[in-house]
């Protein structure tokens, strides 16, 4: 009798970009604030020239930002994992898709951790040791329902392993 698990889907949160976001938006302020006193500044020093630079690019720093906070948003918005019967795949990548396969009879141990951030918003910090050799360590971060993922991994691992006949020796 086979038994059928349905495909887990485990996305991160955006809460891993907090600090990102948080240093962004305030940097986006602090120059916004400063804008007008950076001419002051070069007038002063007599350094108009370059002043004149400065505010006439100032744009530029605002869209470097914007640009890294927006990037940094799209790394973990297309980031996913999806646990399935036999394997994980592990789906990462802006502008190249990588699938990165692991099967699940590999995996020997995992750990879960819950900040307390994440346990307020309640995620987890799954992380799988495994037998591959590609990936020995994957962690899963910022993902919600993290035990019952632990629960539906681990009676995933046992049923491959015995329908693999494959044991784990140390």
């Amino acid at each position: 009798m086979s038994e059928e698990y349905e495909v887990l889907i485990r996305k991160p949160s955006q809460l891993v970009n907090t600090g990102v976001f948080l240093f962004g938006s305030v940097f986006l302020v602090i120059a916004f604030v400063a804008k007008p006193y950076l001419l002051d500044v070069f007038i002063e020093t007599n350094l108009l020239v370059i002043g004149s630079y400065v505010h006439k690019y100032y744009f530029l720093v605002y869209l470097i930002v914007a640009l890294w906070m927006f990037y940094e948003f799209l790394v973990v918005y297309v980031t996913s994992w999806e646990i399935s019967e036999e394997r994980i795949v592990h789906k990462h990548g802006i502008l190249i898709r990588y699938n990165d396969h692991l099967e699940l009879f590999r995996v020997k141990d995992w750990s879960l951790t819950q900040p307390l951030i994440y346990r307020i918003f309640g995620l987890s910090n799954l992380v799988l040791h495994t037998s591959d050799a590609s990936d020995p360590i994957l962690p899963l971060n910022a993902i919600p329902k993290g035990n019952d993922a632990i629960e539906a991994i681990r009676e995933r691992v046992d049923h491959m392993r015995q329908r693999k006949g494959v044991r784990e020796i140390d």
